[in-house]
């Protein structure tokens, strides 16, 4: 969207949404994801192509916290 509006009326809009089309305000909720639930999906990525994904330490701790708080299993040890 930044670069068809440009990036000073996207940080404008992100901040007051007034300036776009009130139906399209409202449909517009972004999340960004967590650092865990980003490592769970590439994760999930990695064992689907066969590939070997071994994330960072810190990475790590991020999917552990994630898959506690969801009560999920790590894609791997699926299986």
């Amino acid at each position: 969207m930044a670069k068809l509006l440009g990036k000073e009326f996207t940080e404008q809009a992100d901040e007051d949404k007034k300036m776009i089309n009130p139906v399209v305000a409202e449909g517009i909720d972004f999340k960004v994801p967590s650092d865990g639930e980003v490592i769970y999906r590439m994760r999930q990525l990695a064992k689907e192509r066969n590939i070997s994904y071994t994330p960072s330490f810190e990475m790590q701790n991020a999917l552990n916290s994630y898959l506690d708080m969801k009560g999920l299993s790590d894609p791997f040890n699926e299986g």
